[in-house]
This record gives structure tokens, sequence and C-alpha cells, in this order.
């Protein structure tokens, strides 16, 4: 049985259209009828990101189209209405280049200021750059940061080579840390990791130069090897996610935890590298697109993987949890891993892309369900063990449909994840029948209650 029709079974005899409304349905009262908008069109359908400051303040970072693209900055307040206290109209465009620039990545510092990550095209236009940019708490681009122009762009290698920023953690000290990969010599790409003292500039007690590189080569001939996320845990050691090519287009998830010199940390997986295979399918594709560190020292992480029994991709969505060691967590899911099928139609591609825990050890994912035809954001919730938290949505499993339309169309990517208070939130990706595309911010209902005036 498909999810969907799960879904109708349960919800059999009830009424109201929202008579089925769970723990994590829309929230009505959030900005204009659950909605927090931008005002951007077009951006990227697979980045979205954001960030709370600790007085509930929400800050998106998104890629404006139309021209060359640019990078842009909004703040919300907690109600979802446009702070405009920010930059006066409640949002920022930042322009590193004539050519695009993207964003990927935004964190909050304790001082309010908002630091933003992705990538540019370098100064010859043959290649790309990682970029960071840091901007005061009211919305200007920060004159402390980046030579006084709040803008910094950093190089691996020569122009023409492809370096890209994905992730981004601030340290306590005002330090910030980029990851993502760039081209190697001998290797196709490797985790790219960058350390930038609190003004911008490379910090040389990492590593030497404020750079590293890191190889999984599980091939044995060099491959692609991307970072997809970066945090900072308690002792400082930088902690990487993402994927390590094992060769014929398929990955693993992969983990890498630098000591605070840049080192590799040797008590950690296998020389401070793990990865982790579901090969549950015959092309066995499984690929880490966040991670979050846990309360007990351990590590989650979330994507896809690959189960299909042919060679026609049927993904779903994953999880793995490490120790802090980086062995797989036998408590949790089945050895360390669980896959959550959706399969809104067959061989479906069901992606997680945003990954956080709770106070009390869950931890809420968020993506998206494709059916082949258009894509509904998805939302799951999971015990500490790996079950399926069955107070969250249906059996822990939550499909939006923000604007249905007929025949369906479109696409609806849940991209970003965070909690405040009571209360989740989402940013997301949509394009529909109704709407071009556009990047939103939601609020996910905190209490398992019915909200269209029907309690039981």
């Amino acid at each position: 049985m498909t999810f969907r029709k799960t879904v109708a079974a349960l919800c059999l005899g009830l009424v109201g259209p929202y008579a089925c409304a769970t723990e994590g349905a829309l929230d009505p009262a959030f900005g204009s009828d659950g909605f927090a908008r931008n005002g951007l069109q077009g951006g990227n359908g697979d980045s979205a990101p954001m960030a709370i400051a600790s007085d509930g303040r929400i800050a998106t970072c998104a890629t404006a189209s139309g021209g060359f693209a640019d990078i842009v900055i909004a703040r919300f307040l907690p109600s979802g209405q446009a702070d405009l206290t920010f930059a006066g109209s409640g949002k920022l465009q930042i322009d590193f280049a004539a050519n695009a620039d993207y964003c990927t990545a935004i964190a909050v510092q304790a001082d309010g200021k908002i630091v933003v990550a992705g990538w540019t095209f370098n100064a010859g236009g043959s290649g790309w750059d990682l970029a960071v940019a840091r901007v005061t708490a009211d919305g200007s681009l920060d004159a402390s940061f980046g030579g006084g122009t709040g803008k910094a762009t950093i190089s691996f290698n020569a122009q023409g080579s492809i370096e890209l920023a994905n992730g981004l953690a601030v340290q306590a000290d005002g330090g910030i840390v980029l990851a993502g990969y760039t081209s190697v010599a001998g290797h196709s790409e490797d985790f790219a990791v960058v350390r930038l003292l609190e003004d911008g500039s490379l910090d040389s007690s990492f590593n030497g130069s404020g750079l590293q590189t890191i190889s999984f080569d599980l091939t044995g001939t060099g491959a692609r090897d991307r970072a997809a996320s970066v945090a900072i845990d308690s002792q400082q050691r930088i902690v990487l996610g993402g994927i390590a090519d094992a060769g014929s287009f398929q990955y693993d998830f992969a983990v890498a935890r630098l000591l605070p010199d840049g080192e590799l940390d040797p008590a950690f997986g296998e020389g401070g590298r793990a990865t982790v295979a579901f090969d549950s399918g015959q092309s066995q594709d499984d690929q880490a697109m966040a991670m979050t560190l846990l309360h007990d020292g351990g590590i989650a992480l979330a994507g896809f993987a690959d189960d299909s029994a042919t060679a026609t991709p049927n993904r779903d969505l994953a999880i793995a949890r490490l120790l802090e060691d980086g062995s797989m967590d036998m408590g949790f899911g089945d050895a360390g891993r669980l896959t959550i099928p959706i399969d809104l139609a067959a061989n479906g591609d069901d992606e997680l892309k945003a990954l956080t825990e709770l106070d009390d050890g869950r931890l809420l994912a968020v993506g998206y369900a494709y059916s082949g035809l258009f894509s509904e954001a998805v939302a799951v919730r999971v015990h500490g063990n790996g079950s399926l938290d069955a107070s969250f949505g249906t059996a822990g499993i939550r499909l939006y449909d923000f604007f249905p339309s007929s025949p369906p169309y479109g696409g609806q990517h849940l991209l970003g994840v965070g909690v405040h208070g009571p209360w989740m939130y989402a940013s997301a990706w949509i394009i529909s029948q109704q709407i071009p595309q556009e990047q939103v911010l939601i609020r996910l209902q905190g209490d398992a209650i019915f909200i269209d005036g029907f309690d039981g």
C-alpha cells in the first residue's frame, strides 16, 4: 500500500478539510496564510537555507534569478512578517561579481550578524570560487569583514577549477568554517575546508594556510568526494558530512572529523574518516545531503538511499546515526541505518535535504517526494532509536501539497529546517501552476491539535 493510500485509510470517517491535521501541520497564523515570503521569484530548487536567531527572528538566504544571479538575505519576525529593521525592507541583495553568485548556507552569530556562504564565478569567469559574506544586524555589509567590503572569496586552485561551499559554521571565537569541494590534481574532487579569522582573512593556524582538503578515495583512483555540511563540536573539532565516491556513479554517506589545527582526528573512524553504505539496491547509490551533531556526541546524517533491485533508481529517504567515535550506532534503526519509502509513484525520487535534533533527542528531517510529474514537500520525525514518531503527521511522516493543481504540476521542496520554542520551521522552494518559482518560509504546528475547529 502506498503512503497516500495509507493516509486515506487512516483519515476515513473524519470530517473537515483539516480533520487529519496533526502535529506538523502548516500553521495558518504564520505570515500570510501560513507562508512568509521574501518576494523573491526564481531561485534555486536545491538550496534555500535558513537560520534562527536566539530572539526568534529567522534569516533565509536564496539566489535571485534574472540576468546574473545574486545572493539575497531576507529576515523575518517570529510572526512571519518581514523584519523592516533589516536593510529597510527586510532583505538585502549581495553581488560578488558581474557573473552569477549562489547561496547555499547561512548562520546567525550571537551578536546578530548574519554570515552567508556559497560560490561565485572567479575573476576570470572560467571557474567557481568559494564565497562568504557577513552583514550587520541592521542589514548592511559588515565593514569589519573582508577588508572593508563585507565579502571574501577563496580559491584552492587556479582559475578554471570548480570550488564550491555547501556548508558553514561559526566558532565560539568568531572564526568561520566553510565546507564544500574543490578540484584536485590526481583526484576528481575532494572535500574542501576553509577556516577564516573573524575579519575574514585565512586562519594560518589551521593546517598552516587556512585551507585543507580531504580525500576518501574509495576507488583508489581518485573520485568525487564532496562535503555538504559542517559543524563544530563541543571540543572545537570540525565535523564534515557529505558523500564519498564508490565508483560507477555510486556514492556512500561520508563523515570526516578534524582537530582544531586542521589535522584529521585519529580517534574518529579510520584515520579521521567514516563512511556509511546502505547497499540495499542494485545501484548502491547512497548520498548524505545534511548532518547534525547530537546532544550525546553522536552524528546524524540524512539524504537518500537507492533500494532499487534493478538499474532503474528508486531513492528512499535515508538517515544514518554514528557514535562519537565514528562507529555505527547499533541502537538506531537497522544497525545505525533507517530508510523511509514514500513512493508517490513507482521508483519515486525521495530525498531528505535538512536535519535537526530536538531537545528530547528526536530527529526532524525535511525534503521532498517525487512522483515523476511533480514533487511534494515531506517532513519526518524519528525517535532516537530510529522508529518513526507516530505523534507527528501520519505514522511519523507528513506530506505537503501547498498549491494542488489538476493535473498535478510543479515542485515543492523543503530545503532547510529549524526549531525555536514549540515551533518547527522550514524553508521551501515552490513552483506550481498558481505561482512561479518562489522561496517561502513556513511554520509547522508544534502541538498535536486539530486546526479546523474539529477537536475529536
